[in-house]
């Protein structure tokens, strides 16, 4: 990401999958380190967790499908979380495509989220 190079950050997503009772879910962690380190010798970090349920079945789709959509949606929200974006609306619909055409508008969120992370001044 051209942001993570600009700011000298590194960003990190991870997925673990747990069984809890006779349920499979995704735990995904977005990780932004700041890769300068600070006066201290230490590497700063920050991140954020969330969690998706993988259905049992779902037609259509075999179990590595399942498992890759649960995967996508807790990222996606573990990446929310982490930048406090708000995604009331959804980014699968043409509305959306319609109001956010052209990278500007979504790189501008980026920047001013990555900005507000790593208490960059304007």
């Amino acid at each position: 990401m051209i942001f993570c190079k600009k700011y000298g950050t590194t960003l990190i997503l991870s997925d673990t999958i747990s069984n809890r009772g006779e349920r499979y879910y995704i735990e995904a962690t977005a990780t932004l380190y700041n890769i300068e380190a600070d006066a201290n010798g230490a590497i700063q970090k920050v991140e954020n967790t969330a969690y998706a349920r993988e259905e049992e079945t779902k037609k259509g789709m075999d179990g590595s499908q399942i498992t890759g959509t649960a995967s996508s949606y807790a990222r996606k929200y573990a990446l929310n979380g982490l930048f406090n974006i708000d995604d009331t609306k959804d980014a699968d619909t043409d509305e959306f495509t319609k109001q956010t055409q052209g990278n500007e508008k979504i790189d501008s969120k980026f920047e001013t989220a990555l900005r507000k992370i790593l208490l960059l001044k304007e």
